[in-house]
Formats: C-alpha cells, structure tokens, sequence
C-alpha cells in the first residue's frame, strides 16, 4: 500500500475520486460482460460515470504537468485504456450483431470488436487493481479482498476468450477449470476450483509480502 504523502492537496483529492471509481468498475465490469444480467442498463450508465471521471482526471493531470507531453508518455498506458474503454465500447453487443446499438460501431466489428472488447475490459480491470496498490485509504485486508475480487474477473473474462462460447467471467472461470481438467484428467469442477484457489492463493501471497516489504523501516 503507497504512501500518499508525496502528493499535492489536489492529486490526494483526484486519487480518493479514483480509488471509489476503480472499487465500483469491479462489479460494474463484471455485469457489462455478463449477457442478459438484470444490472445491465444501471452498470452501462455507472460506467460511463466511471470513464467521465477517469477523463476527467487524465486532462486534468495532464494540464497540471509541466511537462505534458513527457507525463503522457510516462502514462501511456492509463491513457490507452481510457480512451479504448469510450461510451462507444460500452455500447457494443458482444454477440452476432454488434451493430444494432449504433451505426457508428461499423469500425469496431470490422476489428473483431467482440474480443477487443474484452481485452480492454480486462485493462480497466488492471487499471482498477494499480489505483487500489496505490491507495494509503483503505486498509490492508480490504485491498487483499479488492485485489483477489480484480484477479479473479480478469481471470473470468480472459477465459470467455478460449473454450466453449460464454456469457460470463463466471462461465470464463468454468472454461479455465475444463481447460485443466482436460490436461490433467480431473472433473471440471474441481479443475474450476483449483483455479479460483490457485488465483486467490498467489494474489493473497503476492499482495501481503509486497505490504510487509513497504512497511518495513528503510535504512
């Protein structure tokens, strides 16, 4: 967990805007992957809140640098993953017919716009998990729970990408747990829960010892 005492008044102000964003775009990203959730329209609009905020606070940062050009290459990333995950994306009906939510979306099907769609869903949820590390307001055991929660629905939407078709990052976890089960030879439940436990373990692992190395006194 970082120290935040580095920062100006304002960028404390922008960082606590952007760890309450990143806390609901897990939830809300899970829903906009998951068809026909009963969520659905209330999580599009929470996420276009969520990416107007992230706007926001990319022009904001970037016209406070001095350098501005250089604090865009050095945020190259964040930046990409803002742009890419625009109200437009949000929009695309990851099925057969991508163009029934606007005539604009031509482009995004001519790229194959149902996967893209999930990498950049993948991004924000990457990104969510960077602001969370870097946040000094919540506590440890929060972050721990908040990491594994950002872990886990990157692993469920990046198994809708392989396997049998699915509507969910919950059907993407059953994918990676037959996945498993199909080169070990297990049941695919249990191949599904070595996943989840596998992800949670090595966050949970990984997370705690990079808290205990920055609390640990310098010098």
């Amino acid at each position: 967990m970082a120290s935040s005492d580095n920062y100006s008044p304002l960028e404390k102000r922008l960082q606590f805007g952007a760890l309450i964003a990143a806390l609901a775009a897990i939830p809300v990203v899970y829903i906009q992957s998951s068809k026909n959730h009963d969520l659905l329209i209330y999580a599009e609009i929470a996420g276009v809140v969520i990416w107007l905020f992230f706007l926001f606070e990319v022009a904001i940062l970037t016209w406070l640098a001095d350098k501005k050009r250089q604090w865009l290459l050095g945020h190259k990333l964040e930046v990409i993953i803002v742009l890419a995950s625009s109200p437009v994306t949000l929009l695309i009906n990851e099925g057969d017919n991508v163009l029934t939510a606007s005539p604009l979306l031509i482009i995004p099907r001519l790229l194959k716009i149902s996967k893209v769609a999930k990498l950049v869903k993948i991004g924000k949820v990457a990104k969510t998990g960077k602001i969370i590390r870097k946040s000094s307001a919540i506590s440890s055991w929060f972050e721990v729970l908040a990491m594994n929660a950002a872990v886990l629905l990157i692993v469920g939407i990046a198994g809708m990408l392989v396997g049998k078709k699915a509507y969910s990052p919950r059907d993407g976890l059953r994918n990676w747990g037959s996945l498993l089960a199909d080169w070990v030879g297990l049941p695919a439940m249990l191949g599904q829960l070595l996943i989840v436990a596998a992800a949670v373990l090595a966050t949970t692992v990984v997370i705690r010892r990079q808290n205990l190395r920055e609390e640990r006194p310098t010098g």
